[in-house]
């Protein structure tokens, strides 16, 4: 009988751990070292051109030397639709300094793209990406929204996976000055 308890105490632990692994993987930190994305501490190669959704071309600021921003998004993502009017309101509004702010609109039909980010007031460089080439070759990102904030030799300092916050992208910008 002295089994039972213990077999049932080792699944409650196993279950316990596995919800905790799983609740820190699918969540991320802005502060440097506090991600837990594979991807925080790596050298990413720059991106680009891409064409820009407003005309002229858009690249990875990082590749000459500027902090950057990059959120992955597109004009059928639900919650791209939900966190971009107060990004966009924030950037519209707040200096960012030195560093650079760009999104790349991903896997989506030219016409979309350009009615959301006009209907968001979206003022911040938007590189077209059809094909999705950022998001999946450069950043290897499966699903977005998703934001990386890489300081101007191009390491990847923190992820947001998932929704950004008005929080989250200010304390992000803040780390890369």
């Amino acid at each position: 009988m002295a089994l039972i308890p213990l077999t049932v105490g080792t699944v409650v632990a196993l279950i316990v751990i596995s919800l905790v692994s799983w609740a820190t993987s699918h969540s991320t930190s802005t502060n440097a070292g506090a991600s837990t994305n594979s991807l925080v501490g790596t050298v990413v190669k720059p991106f680009g051109p891409l064409p820009g959704l407003n005309g002229g071309t858009v690249s990875a600021p990082y590749a000459s030397g500027h902090p950057t921003v990059v959120m992955m998004m597109a004009s059928w993502c639900d919650p791209c639709k939900a966190e971009m009017p107060s990004i966009a309101a924030y950037l519209r509004t707040h200096s960012t300094g030195d560093v650079r702010v760009v999104a790349v609109d991903t896997n989506d039909q030219r016409s979309s793209a350009q009615a959301f980010v006009r209907r968001d007031g979206v003022t911040i460089p938007v590189a077209f990406d059809q094909a999705a080439s950022v998001a999946t070759n450069t950043f290897g990102f499966l699903a977005i929204p998703d934001t990386v904030f890489l300081n101007g030799h191009g390491r990847v300092v923190a992820v947001v996976e998932g929704r950004l916050t008005v929080a989250r992208l200010r304390s992000g910008i803040a780390s890369l000055r």
